[in-house]
């Protein structure tokens, strides 16, 4: 529900650049393109275009509305279980934006241990 949030899931989930030409001390309003960063964290479309972004990263995503639960799983290598990470938040924008950043974060863990 911030737009420090919004930025992280721009830059490590969707892949976007924010522009620092046009970039606020209160606001991280645009990215590389020159249009407005999305509300990921407080509007649910643009969370779903996290989701949408997630499932083409080869994730699983679950969701509970009591409480704004968001849960994404990481596929396991051959031998290994499947991990999961989840995130409860006030919203579910925001849930599913923190559950996003924790699986995209754990992904890279496990791609650095290789």
């Amino acid at each position: 529900m911030s737009r420090e949030l919004d930025r992280e899931v721009a830059e490590k989930v969707m892949g976007l650049t924010i522009d620092p030409l046009v970039e606020s001390e209160w606001t991280y309003c645009f990215w590389s393109d020159g249009k407005r960063l999305p509300l990921y964290s407080s509007d649910i479309s643009a969370a779903f275009q996290v989701v949408e972004k997630m499932i083409e990263k080869g994730l699983s995503f679950e969701c509970n509305a009591t409480p704004y639960e968001a849960l994404f799983w990481i596929p396991g290598r051959a031998g290994e279980n499947t991990k999961w990470r989840r995130c409860a938040a006030k919203s579910m924008p925001e849930a599913i934006c923190r559950a996003a950043l924790s699986a995209v974060k754990a992904k890279e863990n496990d791609n650095a241990t290789d």
